[in-house]
């Protein structure tokens, strides 16, 4: 099979000699089209490995500016900054000699006008003018110290005065801030004080903690003092006695201040929060006790009609009584009789009506 598989290439690589000697067969066209096929695929491949290649160069060579591009930066920077402190150098180095060649230039000067003026006036005329020169640089120097000396103080009592109207200004803002900060408080506690809630609970507060304060007190003094004397009992055969009273009216003080403080807490808290609570439940309050003063003034009218027609009738009976003994006295005794027997049904069914009403 190999050897008919190089023969197939053979064929398909020199078609035009295979064609001279004989023509090909279905086999060999199919495997000539197949290399072709392979041979354009392997071309398509090597195409796109090409241009593979050519994207990862590209990739490469930006990765590697990318990295080398902060070095570079910095190279430039420092090459930029080398460059330009030379240039400094150079500079300063130029200043400096051409400052060097004009003293040169300018003691030379002075050397020859000396020397000329020793020539011409004299070692001695000249010693003077040097000596009025000193004195004239002396004064010079001396003024224009003091003039740096009071420009120096000037700037610092400047400096100073500038420091304190800061600090004069720092501290008014913050008097005005204070001043501000309490006129709020003062506001906000007028306002809180003036509201009913708060004289309502403060009132509470202040007679529950007067009231369970004392009662506290009392009791703490009790039971201190019953505390006291009987630890002080088992020193009563040594102290001859004393001891009881002496441990009772400790027992008592520290009883009464702890009872007072206990009460007075807890009256405070409890009076506060009672009269908090009632101050918010003022309106349901009032409701109910104006219902029940309601309820009790009609209970109060009934009772009252009842009690009228009562004496009411009690002053009929009383009228009818009145008139059958006049009648009694007149003589009508069996018209009387017959009279009351028949106001004695009418009384005992009257009756009966009022223990029903």
């Amino acid at each position: 099979s190999s050897h008919f598989g190089s023969s197939r290439s053979a064929f398909c690589v020199a078609p035009p000699l295979l064609s001279r000697t004989r023509s090909l067969t279905p086999v060999d066209s199919e495997a000539c089209s197949f290399v072709a096929d392979l041979r354009s695929k392997a071309s398509a491949s090597v195409l796109i490995v090409q241009a593979k290649l050519g994207e990862a160069k590209v990739k490469a060579a930006e990765a590697l500016a990318k990295a080398t591009e902060p070095i570079t930066s910095r190279f430039s920077a420092v090459l930029l900054k080398t460059q330009s402190a030379r240039s400094a150098a150079l500079e300063r180095a130029y200043q400096a000699r051409a400052a060097v060649l004009d003293l040169a230039a300018s003691t030379k000067a002075v050397v020859v006008g000396l020397q000329a003026n020793v020539q011409a006036k004299g070692i001695r005329a000249c010693a003077q003018d040097l000596a009025t020169f000193a004195q004239l640089l002396a004064r010079e120097s001396a003024a224009s110290a003091k003039v740096r000396a009071g420009e120096s103080l000037e700037s610092t009592r400047a400096k100073g005065l500038a420091k304190v109207e800061f600090v004069r200004q720092q501290a008014g803002e913050a008097k005005e801030a204070a001043t501000l900060k309490a006129t709020q408080l003062s506001a906000a506690t007028g306002e809180m004080v003036s509201q009913k809630s708060f004289q309502m609970t403060a009132a509470s507060a202040t007679a529950g903690a007067v009231t369970l304060g004392a009662s506290g007190a009392a009791t703490g003094a009790m039971t201190g003092g019953l505390a006291g004397a009987v630890a002080g009992l088992p020193l009563a055969l040594f102290t001859f006695g004393l001891s009881i009273p002496a441990v009772a009216a400790v027992g008592g003080a520290a009883g009464l201040v702890l009872g007072t403080a206990a009460g007075a807490t807890t009256g405070f808290l409890g009076g506060g929060a009672a009269g908090y609570c009632v101050y918010q439940k003022k309106d349901e309050i009032r409701r109910a006790v104006s219902s029940t003063y309601i309820k009790a003034s009609s209970g109060a009218e009934l009772i009252k009609g009842g009690e009228i027609k009562s004496a009411e009738y009690a002053k009929d009976v009383v009228v009818a009584a009145k008139g059958r003994v006049e009648r009694a006295d007149t003589g009508d005794t069996a018209e009387n009789t017959d009279r009351d027997r028949s106001c004695t049904t009418p009384t005992s069914s009257a009756s009966g009506g009022v223990a029903l009403d």
